[in-house]
């Protein structure tokens, strides 16, 4: 998480001094949270959220933080569906047992 604070500052072009003021918090508290000394209680999170202009689940690692990551993910999440369905298609005996008998238009509703 630390890194994902630091950079979340950087990107509104806040110094630890600005960020720490606007919070605030001591800069030296914001060095801490930003090198994994400390841990931000949950008030401060949404705080700095709100500050750096991302939701707390970004800032916390959760989700994407680009539009670019989040289609990466879902290309990824898409291949790996199409893998399964292939697998799938191939062994009929395991299709059967897991998906019954389903188009593959069914299937991909099940995955």
């Amino acid at each position: 998480m630390s890194n994902k604070l630091r950079i979340a500052r950087l990107n509104v072009s806040l110094s630890q001094e600005q960020g720490a003021k606007k919070l605030g918090i001591h800069v030296t508290t914001l060095n801490k949270y930003e090198n994994n000394h400390r841990q931000p209680s949950a008030d401060v999170v949404r705080k700095m959220a709100s500050l750096y202009s991302i939701s707390v689940d970004q800032l916390l690692g959760m989700e994407p933080t680009t539009q670019g990551e989040g289609q990466m993910y879902r290309q990824k999440f898409e291949e790996a569906q199409a893998r399964i369905i292939e697998l799938l298609d191939r062994n009929a005996e395991l299709e059967k047992r897991l998906l019954g008998q389903r188009t593959p238009r069914k299937k991909k509703g099940l995955l």
